[in-house]
């Protein structure tokens, strides 16, 4: 539709993680209306690439 869509990813600490809802109702608590992510999906860890940084390639591929 041509229309931007804010995407983020999220791992917790602890068990047990919060569900994507739960995080979302959090963030709609907080931020305006335009920075809460359109999708947002928990993993358990986010993807590392060999030099230890978040492999955004990786989560993009999800």
């Amino acid at each position: 539709s041509g229309e931007d869509l804010l995407v983020a990813w999220a791992a917790a600490k602890g068990e047990p993680a919060p569900t994507a809802a739960a995080l979302r109702s959090w963030l709609e608590e907080r931020l305006p209306p335009y920075m809460v992510p359109g999708v947002l999906e928990v993993l358990p860890a986010l993807p590392v690439n060999a030099q230890g940084k978040v492999d955004r390639r990786a989560l993009e591929q999800r």
